[in-house]
Formats: C-alpha cells, structure tokens, sequence
C-alpha cells in the first residue's frame, strides 16, 4: 500500500482530453472536510510550475478550505481590526466612503490572490477623472491594506506597490488681505449689533488672532480660557462622531438588515470608537475629541484686544442657557456643529461683500493662513509661528510651548491692528 499523502502534497496527471491537472490536498476547514484544488494547462512544464506554486500558498497558508478572499472582503476587515486603532475616528470614517464608493466598486470583487497591478493602475485612472486627491488617498489605503496583507499571510504580494501614486496639485488657499479681514470683522459686528449682544463677532476674532482652526473654537470652553495668563488651550476639538450599523452585519451583496446604506441612518446605530479614543460626549452626536498628534495638543495666547472682545461676549451672553460651558453656542446652549457654523461664515462673506450669495464658497481655513501670513510678514519666527498654531509638520513638545508663549505672544500682538 502506497504513502498516504499529506494536506499540501500535490498530485500531476494527464486527463482523457489532453489537459495536464496538478490537485492538492487542503487541510480541513471548521466543517472538518477535505478538498482539494487544481491547477491546469496542456503543457506538463506549465502545469508542473504551476502546482509547485499551489503548493507553496497551502504551505503558507494563503489557501484554504473557506471560500478566496476578495479584496473588498480584506478592505473591510483590514479597516475595521487592522488599521482602525491608527487613526482618528474622522479618518477612518473618510477611509470607510472611499474604500465604500470608490475602490470596492472597482476591484472589490477581485480574488485577493488574483489582484493585477494593472487593476490598481485602472481603478486609479477612473477615480482621477473626478478627483486627484481622493484618487491618492484611495492608492494609499490599498497599497497600505495590501502591505499588511502580505503581513498577515493573506496574499504573497502587493501589487500596488508598483502602482505610481496618482499626482495631485494641492489648490493654494489664498489668505484674505488686511482690509478684507477688516471687513469680515466689521461685518460680523454689525451682525451681531442688529441680534442685541455680541454672539458670534468674538468667534470669528479669535480667528484671525489666534490662527485656530475650526473645530478648535467650537469645541472652546470657558473653563480652557486663562484671562490672567492670557492663554487659552486647544487641546479639545469638537467632532461630529463617526457612526456603525447597530442592526447585525451585511449579506454576500453588502446590504444590511435596516435596509440602509449610511450607518447614520440605521435605527440601531451606534459610535464607531476604539477603547483608545479620547473623548467626552457633548451633545448628541457631538464630542469633544483629542487629537492623535501631539502637534494638537497645544496652548495659544490671548492678546489683549481679544481677551477684551471675550469679555465682553461672555458678559452679553451671561442669562443664556450653556450647559455644556463653551464660549461659542446657540441662545438656548445647544454648540454650534460644523454646517451652523459653515452656514454663518458663507452669510458673514456675503455681508461684508467678499461673497455672492449664488457663488462658490469659501473655505474659512483662510482665516488660519491668514493669520500666519501676517505673522511672516511681520517677521515672527517660524519656530514660534508653528509651534503656536499647531503644525503637525514642525516637531514641537509641549514644554517648548511654555518656554516660548512670551515671544509668542509679542508675535500675536502684530494682529491686533486687525481690531483697530
């Protein structure tokens, strides 16, 4: 009686019509049966190269009994236990829509093992036709995916690591000029002069003098702002939460049980957040959010002329409800989320003439560049430009900070002028 082969030993024959087969054992899946898998071509050399490959991925372990991983089913592993802990829950929410809209509707139904470098190049191409930038970020997240796939012995190589990444010109943001942010100030003033009581003038103030971004301000409470030392701290960030699917996972087509695309819309939704990720619940779907680099993590001063605006916006803002102890918020102390406030600064634009109310909007990181501009105009040290405003390109610790907030707020006073 001949040697019993083992799973992985492989077999080569000639068949009845010519072809030449190589089969080899696979070790059993959960069920406990075994199967087997071949491999073909009417040349026996080919046939033979092609089993010693075959052999090689059952040896790995790159072949089982379950059926071939798809590159969408790996893209939605990787994303969900691999390579979530890495990044910020607003990027792995950004990661989600694209992997969702643009790579898995390309290549995602390619077998893992059978991923060509032309697929890659070809999903690449497709996505540049709309737009460059979610086109490069789709090449990072499958060269990254398949790296780790390659890690994690689910294939044997990665074929986007031979993929160019797609070129993107990154589209200048211009700052605004000295009498254009006056006007926006002025404007903001009138605003708020026609609502009896400063509301939002003060927000827009501490803009452009302090070079903060966005989500920094909104996300500001009284208790982070130091009149005496005349600093505030930016370490919190108010986010939007990403949200999942609370109602089970998706059939073999991707549907869910809600019937619902967007998590947002799924009755049984809940936050998409890793045990790592810092934040404290505000409102709703609103947080208060850490960020991940230390760049981030960052104290800004306080020059005068805007200590005094503060002052006087808490004043007129003392009988309104604020629960949640933010600087900036709604009369009835709701905070403000991204769309208010993107909605208040396109008004603000267009009141103060820089806007048509039917044009393209505006980005008000303009505020942020403008800000630095004057600072480098002025002379201020870029040292002490970046590691004020937070820039995650100048590595700056946190005891660099206090040792330069005094030069740092000599700088600021350059701004001032800003306020008249």
């Amino acid at each position: 009686m001949g040697k019993k082969r083992s799973a992985g030993d492989g077999a080569l024959y000639k068949r009845r019509d010519g072809l030449w087969e190589g089969r080899v054992d696979i070790p059993p899946g959960p069920d406990g049966k075994r199967r087997t898998k071949s491999v073909y071509s009417k040349d026996r050399a080919t046939a033979a190269e092609k089993l010693r490959n075959l052999q090689s991925e059952v040896d790995a372990g790159l072949v089982t009994a379950g059926p071939a991983t798809t590159v969408g089913d790996w893209l939605d592993y990787w994303l969900a236990n691999i390579h979530r802990s890495k990044i910020k829950p607003g990027t792995r929410e950004d990661y989600a829509r694209i992997i969702r809209n643009h790579i898995k509707p390309r290549i995602g139904k390619k077998k893992l093992k059978d991923l060509e470098p032309e697929d890659v190049l070809a999903m690449q191409q497709a996505i540049s036709a709309s737009s460059t930038r979610t086109a490069q970020v789709a090449h990072h997240i499958t060269n990254r995916s398949l790296s780790d796939a390659v890690l994690w012995k689910r294939t044997t190589r990665n074929p986007a690591a031979v993929v160019p990444t797609p070129k993107h010109t990154k589209q200048a943001r211009e700052p605004f000029s000295f009498a254009e942010a006056r006007r926006i100030l002025s404007a903001a003033e009138e605003i708020d002069a026609e609502n009896a009581g400063p509301v939002f003038a003060s927000r827009w103030a501490a803009a452009f003098l302090t070079g903060a971004r966005k989500s920094e301000l909104l996300g500001l409470t009284w208790d982070r702002v130091d009149f005496k030392s005349g600093i505030a701290d930016l370490a919190w960030q108010l986010q939007q939460l990403p949200q999942a699917h609370g109602c089970g996972t998706p059939d073999s087509d991707g549907k869910w049980p809600c019937g619902r695309v967007k998590a947002a819309y799924c009755p049984q939704k809940e936050f998409d957040l890793d045990p790592g990720d810092e934040y404290v619940l505000c409102h709703r779907g609103l947080a208060w959010v850490r960020p991940k680099t230390t760049a981030g993590k960052r104290l800004t001063p306080i020059i005068d002329v805007l200590a005094q605006r503060l002052r006087e916006h808490r004043r007129a803002t003392a009988d309104q409800p604020n629960p949640h102890n933010l600087v900036w918020h709604h009369r009835d102390g709701r905070p403000v989320c991204h769309k208010d406030d993107h909605e208040a600064w396109q008004g603000l634009l267009e009141r103060a003439g820089l806007r048509e109310a039917d044009g393209p909007t505006i980005d008000q990181h303009r505020t942020r560049n403008t800000a630095l501009t004057m600072l480098l105009e002025a002379g201020v040290d870029p040292h002490i430009v970046n590691a004020t405003v937070g820039h995650s390109d100048v590595a700056m610790t946190r005891s660099y900070q206090y040792v330069d907030l005094s030069l740092a707020r000599g700088a600021f006073e350059n701004l001032s002028t800003l306020l008249g």
